[in-house]
């Protein structure tokens, strides 16, 4: 490229430093939101497994709608977060 057009070589020179260098900031940036939504998702997902496993426990202790109740908010709570990485 050098040799074909040795002004444009020299702008490309001078633009790469700055692009990568933006690229990893929006990089840092995003990756804390997306880590926020997988740990609320896993722990909605810990949550519905748990759920799950202790139905007959809580059909037995009359703790169904507080157990629906629970998993409800947290799940609003992710969908939340996942709107606002999203829009970032």
């Amino acid at each position: 490229m050098v040799t074909v057009n040795w002004k444009l070589s020299l702008i490309v020179l001078a633009v790469s430093p700055v692009l990568v260098l933006l690229s990893l900031l929006r990089y840092r940036r995003s990756g804390t939101p997306a880590r926020r939504q997988r740990r609320a998702e896993g722990q909605i997902a810990a949550k519905a497994s748990e759920v799950s496993r202790q139905c007959t426990w809580c059909r037995a202790l009359r703790r169904e709608s507080y157990e629906k109740e629970r998993f409800e908010n947290d799940s609003a709570e992710a969908l939340k977060e996942s709107v606002s990485y999203s829009a970032a």
